[in-house]
Protein backbone atom coordinates (compact mmCIF):
# COMPACT_ATOMS: atom_id res chain seq x y z
CA UNK A 1 0.00 0.00 0.00
CA UNK A 2 2.68 2.21 0.99
CA UNK A 3 4.30 2.43 -2.92
CA UNK A 4 0.76 4.03 -4.02
CA UNK A 5 0.60 6.23 -0.81
CA UNK A 6 2.11 9.76 -2.04
CA UNK A 7 1.36 11.88 0.83
CA UNK A 8 4.54 11.01 2.60
CA UNK A 9 6.63 13.53 -0.53
CA UNK A 10 4.75 16.52 1.16
CA UNK A 11 6.29 15.99 4.12
CA UNK A 12 8.59 19.06 4.62
CA UNK A 13 12.39 17.54 5.15
CA UNK A 14 13.07 19.51 8.07
CA UNK A 15 10.43 17.27 9.97
CA UNK A 16 11.26 14.04 11.97
CA UNK A 17 9.27 10.84 10.79
CA UNK A 18 8.50 8.37 14.03
CA UNK A 19 7.38 5.74 12.52
CA UNK A 20 7.09 1.89 13.79
CA UNK A 21 7.90 -1.34 11.35
CA UNK A 22 4.92 -1.49 9.39
CA UNK A 23 6.45 1.64 7.01
CA UNK A 24 9.76 0.24 5.88
CA UNK A 25 10.65 1.80 2.73
CA UNK A 26 9.97 5.16 3.67
CA UNK A 27 13.66 6.50 4.36
CA UNK A 28 14.00 5.79 0.32
CA UNK A 29 11.30 8.77 -0.07
CA UNK A 30 12.13 11.08 3.12
CA UNK A 31 15.37 11.03 4.56
CA UNK A 32 14.61 12.28 7.99
CA UNK A 33 13.24 9.47 9.85
CA UNK A 34 13.11 7.83 12.96
CA UNK A 35 12.17 3.96 12.72
CA UNK A 36 13.13 0.96 15.11
CA UNK A 37 15.70 -1.57 13.19
CA UNK A 38 14.06 -4.94 12.44
CA UNK A 39 16.15 -7.71 13.65
CA UNK A 40 17.82 -9.47 10.45
CA UNK A 41 17.36 -13.00 9.65
CA UNK A 42 19.83 -15.04 11.62
CA UNK A 43 21.42 -12.84 13.39
CA UNK A 44 20.13 -10.86 16.66
CA UNK A 45 20.47 -6.83 17.15
CA UNK A 46 23.39 -5.12 19.16
CA UNK A 47 22.58 -4.00 22.23
CA UNK A 48 22.70 -0.26 20.81
CA UNK A 49 20.24 -1.25 18.34
CA UNK A 50 17.79 -2.62 20.94
CA UNK A 51 18.61 0.46 23.35
CA UNK A 52 17.44 2.68 20.14
CA UNK A 53 14.43 0.87 19.42
CA UNK A 54 13.27 1.28 23.30
CA UNK A 55 13.95 5.03 23.22
CA UNK A 56 11.55 5.05 19.88
CA UNK A 57 8.51 2.89 21.12
CA UNK A 58 8.85 4.94 24.50
CA UNK A 59 8.66 8.42 22.79
CA UNK A 60 5.78 6.13 20.30
CA UNK A 61 3.31 4.83 22.64
CA UNK A 62 1.41 7.90 23.79
CA UNK A 63 0.08 8.11 19.68
CA UNK A 64 -0.15 4.20 20.12
CA UNK A 65 -2.00 4.59 23.24
CA UNK A 66 -4.65 6.86 21.25
CA UNK A 67 -4.58 4.83 18.40
CA UNK A 68 -6.07 1.91 20.49
CA UNK A 69 -8.28 4.46 22.19
CA UNK A 70 -10.12 5.38 19.10
CA UNK A 71 -10.27 1.84 17.80
CA UNK A 72 -12.67 1.14 20.89
CA UNK A 73 -15.42 2.64 19.10
CA UNK A 74 -15.44 -0.23 16.91
CA UNK A 75 -16.94 2.23 13.95
CA UNK A 76 -12.83 2.60 13.18
CA UNK A 77 -12.20 -0.76 11.75
CA UNK A 78 -15.93 -2.61 10.99
CA UNK A 79 -16.75 -2.54 7.47
CA UNK A 80 -19.48 0.49 7.16
CA UNK A 81 -20.97 1.57 3.90
CA UNK A 82 -20.68 5.32 3.23
CA UNK A 83 -23.66 7.39 3.40
CA UNK A 84 -23.39 10.79 2.96
CA UNK A 85 -19.87 11.02 4.37
CA UNK A 86 -20.58 9.79 7.88
CA UNK A 87 -17.46 8.47 8.00
CA UNK A 88 -16.22 11.12 8.64
CA UNK A 89 -18.79 11.99 11.33
CA UNK A 90 -17.73 8.48 13.29
CA UNK A 91 -13.87 9.65 13.38
CA UNK A 92 -14.63 12.95 14.89
CA UNK A 93 -16.96 11.90 16.87
CA UNK A 94 -14.64 8.77 18.02
CA UNK A 95 -12.31 11.60 18.75
CA UNK A 96 -14.16 13.67 20.73
CA UNK A 97 -15.62 11.27 22.85
CA UNK A 98 -11.54 9.87 23.26
CA UNK A 99 -10.31 13.57 24.73
CA UNK A 100 -13.20 14.07 26.67
CA UNK A 101 -12.18 10.81 27.94
CA UNK A 102 -8.96 11.97 28.53
CA UNK A 103 -9.71 14.73 30.18
CA UNK A 104 -12.05 13.41 32.70
CA UNK A 105 -9.57 11.01 33.75
CA UNK A 106 -6.27 14.05 34.13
Amino acid sequence: MFDKETSFRFIPSDCCLWLDKGFQGVQHVHKNIMQPKKKPQNRELTIEEKEENKVISALRMPIENVFAGLKRMNCLYDVYRNRNGQDDKFIFLAAGLWNFNLECRG
